[in-house]
């Protein structure tokens, strides 16, 4: 079997927990919760009974909540 770079990279909740900083609790809420208006959702891979999120989709999120300071001199006159 060859290898396909362009495959998925999957991970357990517990990984995809540790590498965004929350508790395997946290990620089991929002697939729960995530379905409804207004609620975060993760997306994730059902295999079988096991849950596994793609390393992609994880960045992916990371990049879509980053949260950029605003330059504080930007509208102050300078000179």
């Amino acid at each position: 079997m060859s290898d396909n770079l362009n495959s998925p990279q999957l991970v357990d909740t517990k990984t995809a927990a540790k590498i965004l900083g929350v508790s395997s609790n946290y990620l089991r809420k929002r697939r729960f919760e995530g379905y409804l208006p207004g609620h975060i959702n993760i997306a994730h891979v059902t295999v079988g009974r096991a849950i596994r999120y793609d390393l992609a989709d994880l960045r992916a999120f990371i990049d879509s909540n980053r949260v950029t300071p605003a330059d504080p001199f930007k509208d102050e006159p300078r000179g």
